[in-house]
């Protein structure tokens, strides 16, 4: 029995780390998406102040517009790796940090429903345990999936952006034929 417990608990501890990995990579992602946003946006604004007179207002509101559009869908992704949108156990559990907490109003109660189930049926603390490790590596798997899927977007964002300040040089430099933003 000791042994399947120890597994269980193994697993739980890589998963767990695996767990606070996604909200690292997510975290360092995210500070680095916003510098590049600033970046963008300095840059932007400093092509519009040097040549306000120059670019139509559609045609600047039209680049900023849809940079930002992707900008915002991007820090939606990256924020869905912060709250990974589970549902609760249906059970009390002894386990579960979220479902403790939840479920007893203090400690004095939560040992006393430990001790119930540790003496009548030990076989529900593994099932609890597994049940816990079931969710935490569902967390991980949404975690990581909503990574991946936030650097598609940041990648997009940054492509965007980028095109964006293109074509507003190539609108100055050779369609109104100033000189280089």
């Amino acid at each position: 029995m000791t042994d399947k417990f120890d597994v269980l608990f193994e697993s739980l501890r890589r998963t767990d780390s695996y767990i606070l990995a996604a909200d690292q990579k997510a975290a360092i992602t995210l500070a680095a998406g916003v510098t590049f946003f600033g970046i963008y946006v300095s840059i932007f604004f400093n092509i519009m102040d040097k040549h306000y007179e120059d670019i139509p207002i559609p045609l600047s509101l039209s680049v900023v517009g849809i940079a930002i559009g992707f900008w915002i869908v991007w820090f939606i992704k990256v924020w869905g790796v912060f709250v990974p949108r589970m549902l609760p156990s249906k059970a009390k559990s002894i386990v579960s940090f979220a479902s403790i907490v939840s479920s007893f109003d203090s400690y004095e109660m939560y040992e006393k429903y430990y001790r119930s189930i540790a003496d009548k049926s030990p076989s529900l603390i593994e099932v609890d345990l597994l049940e816990n490790h079931w969710i935490c590596a569902e967390i991980c798997a949404k975690k990581m999936k909503a990574f991946r899927l936030s650097l598609t977007w940041l990648s997009l964002s940054l492509s965007i952006s980028l095109l964006g300040l293109a074509f507003l040089a190539f609108y100055l430099q050779f369609i109104i034929g100033t000189e280089s933003p």
